[in-house]
């Protein structure tokens, strides 16, 4: 009802924010409909909190199923890019190009 429609979190953060100023009891607003908020604000977080993590397991079998498929074509750089990623610069370059990396995949699924 309250946070239909949306995809982030920054969104539902925005939205409950809105929703608090507009709708707490101190604030003229009704004690019971708060709080029905506040239980669909914490379903809702609880909700894109699974979706984030069932995202990230298929990222994971997405990137093995990409470097299973450089092993194949390329073994040397492979192994570099295999090694790279074991770092924590290799992880933070990963994470910054995710991103990227979805938008290419979601060209081809």
């Amino acid at each position: 009802m309250y946070f239909d429609n949306l995809k982030t979190s920054e969104q539902l953060r925005d939205e409950y924010k809105r929703l608090v100023k507009e709708m707490h009891p101190d604030k003229g607003g009704d004690v019971a409909e708060f709080q029905a908020m506040q239980r669909e604000y914490e379903e809702a977080l609880k909700n894109l909190l699974k979706k984030s993590k069932k995202h990230s397991v298929e990222w994971q079998k997405v990137s093995e199923l990409l470097l299973d498929l450089l092993k194949e074509v390329n073994p040397t750089l492979h192994k570099k890019v295999k090694n790279a990623l074991y770092t924590p610069l290799g992880r933070a370059i990963l994470q910054l190009a995710s991103p990227k990396i979805k938008e290419l995949l979601d060209l081809f699924i």
